[in-house]
Protein backbone atom coordinates (compact mmCIF):
# COMPACT_ATOMS: atom_id res chain seq x y z
CA UNK A 1 0.00 0.00 0.00
CA UNK A 2 1.32 3.25 -1.32
CA UNK A 3 1.53 6.64 0.96
CA UNK A 4 -0.24 9.26 -0.84
CA UNK A 5 2.11 12.77 -1.00
CA UNK A 6 1.44 15.16 1.00
CA UNK A 7 2.23 18.33 -1.07
CA UNK A 8 3.09 21.56 1.20
CA UNK A 9 5.15 24.65 0.13
CA UNK A 10 4.63 27.81 -1.40
CA UNK A 11 3.69 28.22 -4.79
CA UNK A 12 7.46 29.63 -5.35
CA UNK A 13 8.46 26.29 -3.90
CA UNK A 14 6.49 23.94 -5.27
CA UNK A 15 5.16 23.75 -8.71
CA UNK A 16 2.19 21.46 -7.69
CA UNK A 17 0.23 24.86 -5.84
CA UNK A 18 0.40 26.67 -9.01
CA UNK A 19 -2.84 24.61 -10.34
CA UNK A 20 -4.62 25.53 -7.13
CA UNK A 21 -7.01 28.46 -7.13
CA UNK A 22 -7.18 31.46 -4.39
CA UNK A 23 -8.09 30.22 -0.88
CA UNK A 24 -9.89 32.93 -0.59
CA UNK A 25 -11.81 33.73 -3.42
CA UNK A 26 -11.36 31.04 -5.86
CA UNK A 27 -9.34 33.08 -8.63
CA UNK A 28 -6.95 31.11 -10.61
CA UNK A 29 -3.83 31.76 -12.02
CA UNK A 30 -3.41 34.91 -13.70
CA UNK A 31 -7.08 36.50 -12.52
CA UNK A 32 -7.71 39.11 -10.60
CA UNK A 33 -8.74 38.61 -7.01
CA UNK A 34 -12.94 39.77 -6.50
CA UNK A 35 -12.30 42.91 -4.53
CA UNK A 36 -12.66 42.36 -0.55
CA UNK A 37 -10.29 39.00 -1.10
CA UNK A 38 -7.82 38.97 1.86
CA UNK A 39 -5.03 37.45 -0.28
CA UNK A 40 -5.25 40.74 -2.43
CA UNK A 41 -1.99 43.01 -2.21
CA UNK A 42 -2.40 46.77 -2.59
CA UNK A 43 -0.97 48.02 -5.36
CA UNK A 44 0.25 51.11 -3.41
CA UNK A 45 1.76 49.85 -0.22
CA UNK A 46 2.09 45.93 -1.28
CA UNK A 47 -0.01 44.68 2.06
CA UNK A 48 -3.15 43.44 2.38
CA UNK A 49 -5.61 45.33 0.08
CA UNK A 50 -8.73 44.92 2.60
CA UNK A 51 -6.95 45.65 5.22
CA UNK A 52 -4.83 48.38 4.60
CA UNK A 53 -5.14 52.21 4.67
CA UNK A 54 -4.49 53.40 1.32
CA UNK A 55 -7.77 54.15 0.58
CA UNK A 56 -7.32 57.35 2.62
CA UNK A 57 -4.47 58.46 1.24
CA UNK A 58 -4.94 58.08 -2.38
CA UNK A 59 -8.27 59.07 -2.24
CA UNK A 60 -7.50 62.15 -0.11
CA UNK A 61 -10.82 61.61 2.40
CA UNK A 62 -11.99 64.11 4.22
CA UNK A 63 -12.98 63.32 7.83
CA UNK A 64 -16.84 63.06 6.95
CA UNK A 65 -15.68 60.24 3.99
CA UNK A 66 -13.09 58.80 6.26
CA UNK A 67 -16.05 58.04 9.46
CA UNK A 68 -18.22 56.61 6.25
CA UNK A 69 -15.63 54.07 5.17
CA UNK A 70 -14.56 53.12 9.12
CA UNK A 71 -18.79 52.95 9.27
CA UNK A 72 -18.62 50.49 6.32
CA UNK A 73 -22.57 49.91 5.95
CA UNK A 74 -23.82 49.17 2.57
CA UNK A 75 -21.42 49.95 -0.17
CA UNK A 76 -24.43 50.00 -2.59
CA UNK A 77 -25.95 53.42 -0.74
CA UNK A 78 -24.63 56.58 -1.22
CA UNK A 79 -21.95 58.43 -0.19
CA UNK A 80 -20.16 55.04 0.06
CA UNK A 81 -21.31 53.65 -2.99
CA UNK A 82 -19.05 56.95 -4.69
CA UNK A 83 -16.07 56.44 -2.78
CA UNK A 84 -15.91 52.76 -3.50
CA UNK A 85 -16.49 53.47 -7.51
CA UNK A 86 -13.43 56.38 -6.34
CA UNK A 87 -11.26 53.64 -4.94
CA UNK A 88 -11.97 50.33 -7.43
CA UNK A 89 -10.95 53.14 -10.53
CA UNK A 90 -7.72 54.36 -8.40
CA UNK A 91 -6.70 50.26 -7.94
CA UNK A 92 -7.48 49.81 -12.01
CA UNK A 93 -5.42 52.58 -12.56
CA UNK A 94 -2.19 51.65 -10.10
CA UNK A 95 -2.92 47.87 -11.55
CA UNK A 96 -4.19 45.40 -9.46
CA UNK A 97 -2.04 42.07 -8.71
CA UNK A 98 -3.45 39.06 -10.68
CA UNK A 99 -3.38 35.61 -8.57
CA UNK A 100 -0.51 33.52 -8.60
CA UNK A 101 2.82 33.12 -7.37
CA UNK A 102 4.61 36.26 -5.88
CA UNK A 103 7.73 38.07 -8.10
Amino acid sequence: MSACPIKSGSPKEDPWMLDQPCSDCRATTGQLHDLGCLKERCPFCLGQLPLCDCIYDVLALNPEEQKVVEGFIDDMEEPLHGIMMRWHAALARKGRFPFGPEP
